[in-house]
């Protein structure tokens, strides 16, 4: 299993002396690394900022979940309270305004919790969806292309990668095993390795891009399952449910906070 990337607060990138940058009333960060070069920008940037997070990683060292800054704790404990003192020393340095943004309270609350930037206003903002792209579709079809048993329950997983341990593909792997059920079919985008599980039928459909064919899949689904062991807000939850396929996750971060038992999913 691999867990999440963990990043620096280093960028060769010019930010500052790009146009869209130079011309800008407000800049609206969103997933800065390996872009954004901590030191340099929030000691001269002269606009207001607003900042989207999308997990914790701007009020960590290294890491962007707490799992992986956990697992990891032994072998990058030094260099993780390194980069912390970098990342505190450029929010000191930052004179300007910004607005920190989470889609989700359980995110936001975990923003909250750090002094790095406790001076600053922080809001909830659920991310925005197409809901005339992500919508109920009919795929009888589809399900026949498939070669999909018309007794067959259909579950959906999607993921960058299977082997992402956060994700929590391995708990759900282990729990169809435990079940052993014959008429089943799970549904696996992302990077799979062609992953199969006795007795089950698993169609690896590989990363898909096409949104429209990602919301054919949904409307497909049976059930939606997020076994995450932490995430914030994810989308593929919301488009899920915007496509009115119900959700099965665990009863944490973002997901605890939109799915309601026997309403619109399990947790």
């Amino acid at each position: 299993m691999v867990g999440e990337p963990a990043s620096l607060p280093f960028s060769n990138y010019k930010l500052l002396q790009h146009p869209a940058v130079q011309a800008a009333d407000i800049i609206h960060l969103h997933w800065v690394a390996g872009v954004l070069d901590y030191p340099s920008f929030f000691k001269n940037i002269t606009k207001p900022i607003v900042w989207t997070n999308h997990d914790m990683n701007s009020v960590k060292g290294l890491f962007h979940y707490n799992g992986d800054e956990i697992r990891n704790k032994e072998i990058t404990a030094k260099l993780d309270k390194e980069i912390n003192a970098i990342k505190d020393e450029a929010s000191k340095n930052m004179e300007t305004k910004m607005v920190i943004v989470s889609p989700s309270n359980w995110l936001l609350k975990e923003l909250e919790r750090s002094t790095r930037f406790h001076n600053n206003n922080a809001f909830k903002i659920h991310n925005p969806l197409d809901t005339d792209l992500f919508t109920i579709r009919k795929t009888g079809d589809l399900r026949v292309s498939l070669n999909i048993p018309i007794s067959h329950t259909v579950f959906l997983f999607v993921s960058q990668s299977i082997y992402n341990y956060r994700k929590g593909f391995d708990l759900l792997a282990d729990a169809l095993n435990k079940l052993n059920s014959e008429n089943i079919t799970l549904l696996i985008i992302g990077y799979s390795d062609n992953f199969q599980i006795s007795n089950y039928n698993c169609i690896n459909l590989g990363s898909v891009y096409d949104e429209k064919k990602l919301s054919n899949y949904y409307s497909l689904a049976d059930a939606f399952i997020i076994p995450s062991r932490e995430d914030n807000l994810p989308n593929v939850m919301l488009e899920s449910l915007c496509c009115g396929t119900p959700v099965i996750s665990f009863d944490l971060g973002g997901m605890g906070e939109v799915i309601v038992n026997n309403v619109n999913g399990l947790k």
